[in-house]
């Protein structure tokens, strides 16, 4: 029977999942951590002994070359002009499991743990600048809408879009998703993004928040269905393949590695929360700081050295802290719990996982808890929308078929539900999925 609903770990269903977490007050968000840590933790049990999500991983070693001065931004000695960082990346798909098809359209993790001078850094992002989730106890049901049936051991794409029918605040990630962006053609042509705002500190204790992006030097190029299809009926690791080729020749790729930076008195004037990890800071305010270079160099000759890679958004340096972001501050928490049961404890075992230093990142800005700065009610629809408009005819068409796809077998009420909330973020939006539907399933 059709499910509209699916069970939390906790015996609640998607739909009954808290809007967002209504706690306020200086360092709020130090309160109900541990039961928002409990939440995360609780998709451990779902799949143990190894990772939840994004166990379909490959990577490459590199270094960071700094060539712009910020030192009026930070005292961290990794942006100190001319400095040369080794690093190890790890790209891995959302959905798929350890030998599934590595190019499928969904997101990509795009992970950096960075071996400095003070210490290790670790930088845990994607191929898209947003997320699904602003609230941390919505992290379980958005983890259970990625798995396979229990029953069928089938790809279930009715409990996805029963999460996303009652999370509007997915509408942005979605709309990039299933666009041409939710299909790059390989590693190289994608950028990368820190998702989360962090922040920067100098000694005197000035501080400014900052959002992480890695260009492509390649240009972005995006695959259509055809290509999937074609690709998959050779090989089911097209990304792995292409990243290592290109090493292997010599043809290092490279990524601009850039901040945005926001002051303290500018998060205070925004329209919208900069800490919503749903959001992105306008360029057009927010420029772009283009600091360095990240190249990657070197293939990874034994299999473990990404495989067993274990981040967490724990992991920063003297100079750089966090953010009032509530997702942030519980990954913080729970990715060490995560690590320790998932892969065994296995993630002291591999030397990439290992310090290349004496400092052992003790410093007290680590686990810092940053007091929030701006209280703001949450506007699911107009960037949505502004990335909407933005998009031309054809890229629209691409956007409404790739919908159609996903949601053609999805039960009728949910589908109803989803496109009432396209519907909010343009009437257009609404009706191109609705006949794109339609052409595939005229009984719609």
């Amino acid at each position: 029977m059709p499910r509209s609903k699916f069970t939390l770990p906790s015996a609640r269903v998607a739909s009954d999942v808290p809007a967002g977490n209504e706690i306020i007050g200086p360092y709020s968000q130090i309160i109900g951590i541990r039961r928002q840590v409990e939440e995360i933790a609780s998709d451990i049990d779902v799949c143990p002994s190894r990772r939840g999500m994004y166990s379909n991983g490959w990577g490459a070693h590199g270094v960071l070359k700094i060539s712009k001065d910020i030192r009026y931004l930070t005292c961290a000695k990794i942006f100190e002009p001319g400095s040369i960082t080794p690093f190890t990346a790890r790209f891995s798909f959302m959905a798929g499991e350890l030998g599934s098809v590595d190019h499928d359209r969904g997101l990509f993790g795009f992970s950096l743990k960075l071996y400095t001078s003070e210490g290790m850094w670790d930088l845990v992002g994607s191929h898209l600048p947003v997320y699904f989730l602003r609230d941390p106890e919505k992290f379980p049901a958005l983890m259970l809408s990625q798995k396979r049936d229990p029953h069928t051991n089938l790809r279930d794409m009715a409990a996805m879009w029963a999460y996303c029918s009652v999370s509007p605040e997915s509408l942005h990630i979605l709309t990039m998703l299933f666009s041409d962006r939710g299909l790059p053609m390989s590693t190289m042509h994608m950028s990368g993004y820190g998702n989360h705002a962090y922040s920067l500190w100098q000694e005197t204790g000035e501080r400014v928040w900052v959002k992480f992006h890695f260009k492509t030097q390649q240009g972005h190029r995006y695959s259509t269905e055809e290509d999937l299809a074609r690709r998959t009926g050779f090989t089911e690791d097209f990304h792995r393949q292409a990243l290592s080729k290109s090493i292997e020749a010599g043809a290092y790729p490279r990524w601009s590695f850039s901040l945005q930076t926001m002051t303290l008195g500018e998060a205070k004037q925004l329209e919208f929360d900069p800490f919503d990890v749903t959001k992105v800071w306008p360029q057009g305010k927010f420029p772009l700081i283009e600091v360095g270079t990240l190249e990657l160099n070197r293939n990874a000759y034994d299999p473990k050295e990404i495989e067993q890679l274990a981040f967490t958004p724990a992991n920063i340096v003297r100079g750089i802290g966090h953010s009032p972001d509530k997702l942030l501050q519980s990954r913080v928490h729970s990715y060490p719990i995560d690590h320790s049961v998932g892969l065994r404890t296995q993630r002291s075992a591999p030397g990439t996982n290992r310090l290349r230093c004496a400092n052992r990142n003790t410093d007290r800005h680590n686990i810092d808890l940053v007091e929030p700065t701006h209280r703001a009610t949450h506007d699911d629809f107009t960037q949505p929308r502004s990335l909407f408009l933005r998009l031309g005819l054809g890229q629209k068409a691409r956007l409404f078929s790739n919908l159609a796809t996903s949601m053609k077998y999805v039960p009728f009420e949910i589908a109803v539900k989803q496109i009432e909330i396209f519907n909010k973020v343009h009437p257009e939006y609404g009706a191109g999925v609705c006949a794109a539907i339609d052409a595939l399933d005229p009984q719609f």
